[in-house]
């Protein structure tokens, strides 16, 4: 930046390339949490089959967290971002939205996976509901023997 007067642009180009280096590493930890998100989803066979065995289940359990994870810190972090958007600072903001992007998205799914486990009380809010009900199972029979 020779144009910028009396030294400027060097700070100019400092700060610019700071900033294209910062929203670089966003978009990269942005791409790994959505190909993670897919990944997951995609492989929902798997997981219901190892929900099945009871050895297993604290894996698909541990998936099912991480996947929670990233849709909730997703949204913390889109709201995060239009608010710091909208602020009457949001120029100078920009600079540092990824850092408070990528520091926020990064604890929030590391809470849900190893603090909340929202999956875990799910399924005993799910479990409490199935033995309020009688566990007795009628099966009924059609040996009518007709057509």
């Amino acid at each position: 930046m020779d144009f910028v007067p009396f030294g400027f642009g060097d700070s100019a180009d400092v700060f610019l390339a700071s900033l294209i280096y910062l929203l670089t590493i966003t978009l990269a930890v942005a791409t790994i949490k959505y190909a993670v998100m897919l990944a997951i989803v995609d492989t929902i066979p798997l997981w219901a089959t190892l929900w099945i065995f009871e050895w297993t289940r604290k894996i698909a359990m541990m998936v099912i967290d991480l996947l929670i994870g990233l849709m909730v810190a997703g949204l913390i972090a889109a709201v995060t971002f239009a608010i710091l958007a909208t602020l009457p600072l949001g120029a100078l903001m920009f600079a540092i939205d990824p850092i408070a992007m990528d520091g926020e998205f990064l604890f929030t799914a590391a809470f849900f996976v190893f603090g909340l486990r929202p999956g875990e009380h799910m399924m005993s809010a799910f479990r409490r509901k199935n033995q309020g009900e009688s566990g007795n199972t009628v099966v009924v029979v059609n040996n009518s023997g007709g057509v």
